[in-house]
């Protein structure tokens, strides 16, 4: 043999065939003529009756109980198979309306955002120039006291000049001497 128990010649395949058919048919044989020829079979036979009724009206009992509960059951998830589908449609909807609510919500505010940043920009633009206006005018009053003061600071100068060759003179012309620089 060289496959799974298959011979290697068609000749001894058929020769297996029919020897399993015979012993099969010899073994079925001797069974009916027990059960039907013995006083032992008819007793098995009887046995075997009452217990196959027994298993068939079991069977029988289960299918109609089966029967009888299957329409509740089935009535039952469907009722529950509805119900998830309303509560999930229900929750759909509320998110949707949620969500388009809070849309809108927002499609209200931005004139509203917008006009207060638009606002909020004007004031800051016009506290700029009025700090640069300010600026200016220090600025420039800085620069005339700047003025001013170089201007006295001249006007000290020469001041002091006058000063100087004026007490230059009384003091020092009568002995020769003087403060200048030659």
């Amino acid at each position: 043999m060289t496959q799974k128990n298959k011979p290697d010649h068609p000749i001894q395949s058929q020769t297996s065939q029919f020897s399993n058919g015979v012993v099969l048919g010899m073994a079925v044989g001797a069974f009916t003529f027990y059960l039907l020829a013995t006083k032992e079979g008819k007793k098995t036979q009887k046995k075997l009756l009452l217990e196959a009724k027994k298993i068939i009206n079991e069977i029988a009992d289960q299918v109609e109980t089966l029967k009888k509960e299957m329409p509740a059951k089935v009535a039952k998830v469907q009722n529950l198979a509805e119900e998830t589908v309303q509560k999930t449609q229900a929750v759909v909807t509320k998110v949707v309306d949620q969500a388009q609510s809070v849309q809108q919500k927002i499609e209200e505010a931005k004139p509203v955002i917008q006009e207060e940043l638009a606002q909020e920009l004007n004031e800051v633009k016009q506290q700029a120039l009025q700090t640069e206006k300010k600026l200016k005018q220090e600025l420039k009053k800085l620069e005339t006291s700047v003025v001013e003061a170089r201007q006295k600071a001249d006007q000290m100068q020469k001041q002091m000049q006058k000063t100087a060759i004026k007490i230059e003179k009384k003091f020092f012309s009568r002995a020769g001497k003087s403060l200048r620089k030659k």
